[in-house]
């Protein structure tokens, strides 16, 4: 009887230890989930653009527009007066001002009426909401902005919007600006690189002011004799050059102080096949 319980228990043992084995190589073996195949993460192409394509000079152009334009006073420099500057916080009225001064130039070169007047809006520009709309669009994306009023630009402006008529009006443009003094800035661009969503232009600016000099000598002969003075920064704290006007050429400061000058890079995003501005950022 005590051979009989001890075989039994041997058996026992056997069969549980050949079981936990069994469980413990099935387990191992079978019971896994399946493991997914390793996937390469594709390093996205970067495209090194012609800096003098029409591609990369058309986007500079558009954003650099108004900012370059040194008889708009409030809205000159727009894109360089800080380190850096996102799109998200621009101003209703900046946003505005750019598209604005796009819709309005056109009129100008192509010797159109934006929208004609009546009798009592003679003298007028009028243009409408919705076309700023478009070139907010076409300049920055679909993103969200309040119409807003501007201040002058160039020889026209101030446009103030009528809420009404859903459109803006500005009285005609009247210019005044010759042989005076001004500050505004040459550029270069450097560098261009493009991705499927995104492209950064990289651009070398040197500030500059333009005295206009008049010099009456003792027969009253008057003499003309212009500088331009370089500057690093916007607000024209440190100044690397002074040069007379005949003998100006950016290409030779850029030969002579390229190193000292900053470079800004533009960057813009892909969205419905086209690129539009989002931020600039000081190199």
């Amino acid at each position: 009887m005590r051979e009989k319980l001890l075989k039994f228990f041997i058996i026992i043992l056997i069969l549980s230890v050949v079981g936990l084995g069994g469980y413990v190589v099935y387990d191992k073996y079978f019971n896994k989930e399946p493991i997914p195949p390793k996937t390469e993460k594709k390093e996205e192409k970067t495209e090194n653009l012609d800096v003098t394509s029409k591609e990369v000079t058309s986007l500079f152009n558009n954003i650099n527009k108004l900012s370059h334009a040194w008889t708009s006073k409030d809205y000159y420099g727009w894109l360089f007066k800080n380190d850096s500057l996102k799109v998200e916080d621009m101003s209703d009225e900046l946003i505005v001002a750019n598209a604005l001064y796009h819709v309005y130039a056109d009129c100008l070169e192509n010797d159109l009426v934006c929208v004609e007047g009546s009798e009592d809006e003679i003298g007028t520009t009028i243009i409408k909401a919705s076309e700023v709309k478009e070139k907010v669009n076409e300049l920055f994306g679909d993103i969200e902005y309040k119409n807003s009023n501007t201040s002058s630009f160039d020889c026209g402006g101030k446009f103030t919007y009528n809420s009404d008529k859903d459109n803006y009006t500005a009285q005609a443009p009247a210019c005044g600006y010759a042989g005076n003094s001004f500050a505004t800035y040459d550029y270069g661009i450097t560098k261009a690189l493009k991705k499927d969503k995104e492209l950064d232009i990289y651009v070398k600016v040197a500030f500059k002011y333009f005295d206009f000099i008049l010099e009456t000598d003792e027969n009253d002969n008057i003499t003309q004799d212009n500088m331009h003075y370089i500057y690093t920064d916007f607000n024209r704290k440190n100044k690397i050059d002074e040069i007379e006007d005949r003998a100006y050429d950016f290409n030779e400061v850029l030969e002579k102080h390229g190193e000292l000058l900053p470079v800004y890079k533009l960057h813009f995003e892909n969205e419905n096949g086209k690129y539009h501005f989002k931020s600039i950022e000081k190199q």
